[in-house]
């Protein structure tokens, strides 16, 4: 689903003009092919920097993420997440496999992240 043409009047309404540009900082939508998952990790890094810089230690961050499939062959994004995540001090918790029923041709399963930021020996 195409979220920004979908939705335009009412980010017109909320001020936002430049729509394509709109489109461009949203995450997984910039670049082509390998490109787009480079760029996609590299947005996502910065995500999970912001959520530990913002996350009060020993509290939790949820991540619902499913890998993908491109040109035939699986994009561990779920893999990639869990070891930035904890590389930069989000320790994974729990990770819980969530089927998806009903879509076809598209991802059949996420997976439902739960980290917790360390607590800092002070």
């Amino acid at each position: 689903m195409d979220y920004v043409s979908n939705d335009a009047h009412a980010l017109k309404t909320l001020g936002y003009e430049d729509l394509h540009g709109l489109k461009e900082k949203f995450i997984g939508i910039r670049g082509k092919g390998l490109n787009r998952i480079a760029l996609y990790n590299e947005d996502m890094k910065k995500s999970l920097k912001e959520m530990h810089r913002v996350l009060k230690p020993g509290k939790y961050a949820v991540i619902v993420i499913g890998n993908a499939t491109y040109q035939g062959r699986e994009v561990r994004s779920v893999q990639f997440i869990i070891d930035y995540a904890e590389k930069i001090g989000l320790k994974l918790v729990k990770n819980i496999d969530k089927i998806i029923f009903g879509l076809y041709n598209v991802m059949q399963k996420e997976n439902i992240l739960i980290f917790k930021k360390e607590r800092t020996n002070a």
